[in-house]
């Protein structure tokens, strides 16, 4: 099975850092983010797709055509268009199921391969401030239903935590717009979802690393 790591990403609020460094190799216990992530990865995966962006040439520096054993293929996303986007230039590479990750995430092996044995998945944690992440609403049956942004008042406190199971069924629905003018893959999704059950999983750990306190709180989960 192949694995879609999105790692293009600016990292604009991990700046000073990121100016000269994309945030995917910023050191986390000793290893670049991106490596903590790939480490990760359960042995169902024997590719990974890795789409870079900014700095992408010192990524590819890093890990080359392969880690642990896996071969890694290259995709650029010359322009930030998001993550829809961004999968969408993979759409050639892909056979028909696979996993999507972030790179700036850290997930646990266990939970990824809980989410590998649904044909259609979405990785999901519970959260007391839903009102920060991107919630995911679900339908009775427990599937997903939709995804919101930061919404000030939902009645789910699940937050998408953009580990995703999908096929090339994906890319026959149209991207969807979000409020930043990019287009987003869980949106797109959600459309997705009006036609094919998308099971729900929920994960007890899920570290994403978006700001500079991000960065401190997983440094300090390493040291712990």
């Amino acid at each position: 099975m192949q694995c879609v790591i999105l790692a293009a990403g600016h990292g604009k609020r991990l700046r000073p850092y990121t100016e000269v460094t994309p945030k995917h190799l910023l050191e986390i216990d000793g290893r670049p983010l991106l490596e903590h992530t790939l480490m990760h990865l359960p042995d169902e995966i024997d590719q990974v797709i890795l789409v870079v962006g900014w700095l992408g040439e010192k990524i590819r520096e890093r890990f080359g055509d392969a880690f642990l054993g896996r071969p890694i293929v290259y995709v650029e996303q010359t322009e930030r268009l998001g993550t829809g986007h961004a999968l969408t230039l993979c759409r050639e590479l892909v056979h028909d199921k696979f996993v999507v990750m972030m790179g700036d995430n850290i997930y646990d092996e266990k939970d990824i391969k809980k989410c590998l044995k649904r044909d259609l998945c979405i990785l999901v944690r519970e959260v007391p401030n839903p009102q920060d992440f991107g919630v995911t609403e679900i339908n009775e049956d427990g599937s997903m239903k939709n995804v919101v942004e930061k919404p000030h008042n939902s009645n789910s406190n699940l937050v998408n935590t953009a580990l995703y199971v999908l096929d090339k069924r994906f890319f026959d629905y149209s991207l969807a717009k979000i409020a930043s003018g990019e287009y987003g893959l869980p949106q797109t999704m959600a459309k997705m979802a009006k036609d094919h059950k998308i099971q729900i999983e929920t994960t007890s750990f899920w570290l994403p690393v978006d700001t500079q306190e991000d960065l401190c709180r997983a440094r300090e989960f390493f040291q712990i």
